[in-house]
């Protein structure tokens, strides 16, 4: 760190926010904020640390990412499109930086209920009868309000800070920690499913 304070052991890029909107419709300027938000400052808080964690040969690095940077739904393209992103950015640093002993872990979790998403969740949409996408918009808000309400597919942010400390705590820790059920059981089907089975 500057001033010669010591840079944290293990800081945790935990900044982001998710984006509904067919890909059509999503503003590019939307999308340039995602991209700030959970891919660019998440390598710039990486870039910051880095140098110190160089010079004492430890340290690790969490990325929270999520279980939507391993596979796609309609409707979240460019909230997908930033979390494959994190995924990359993840694993390149990683290589990068492991002959250092600096170590690069990503967390993915399923949903996360906290009151950020809840709101988001409770927001009105104000579509016109002319829109292509309204009858989509509609039944995509009611079933993202649904499947949050199942204890079985969200999980809580508690749930999530555990993974980070068990990240951090293992003398050896795995590339990555899928965090909730539904999240390991969405990414089983996408590996096991073809292209077509999944659209379907």
């Amino acid at each position: 760190g500057r001033g010669g304070e010591a840079a944290p052991d293990s800081p945790v890029n935990n900044a982001g926010f998710g984006f509904a909107s067919p890909l059509e419709q999503a503003g590019l300027s939307d999308l340039r904020r995602i991209f700030e938000t959970n891919v660019v400052a998440m390598l710039h808080l990486s870039q910051a640390v880095l140098p110190d964690m160089r010079a004492r040969g430890a340290g690790t690095i969490v990325n929270i990412g999520s279980t939507g940077g391993r596979f796609t739904t309609p409707g979240a393209g460019a909230y997908h499109i930033s979390k494959y992103s994190v995924e990359a950015l993840s694993h390149a640093l990683r290589a990068e930086v492991k002959q250092f002993g600096v170590r690069v872990v990503l967390i993915e979790p399923t949903g996360v209920r906290t009151k950020f998403v809840e709101a988001q969740l409770g927001a009105r949409r104000t579509d016109s009868d002319e829109d292509p996408y309204g009858e989509f918009k509609r039944r995509y808000a009611e079933i993202t309000r649904a499947l949050a309400a199942m204890p079985f597919v969200s999980i809580d942010a508690d749930t999530v800070a555990r993974a980070v400390v068990r990240a951090v705590e293992a003398k050896n820790p795995k590339p990555r920690y899928i965090v909730g059920a539904s999240g390991k059981a969405s990414v089983l089907a996408r590996l096991l499913l073809t292209d077509r089975v999944w659209d379907r």
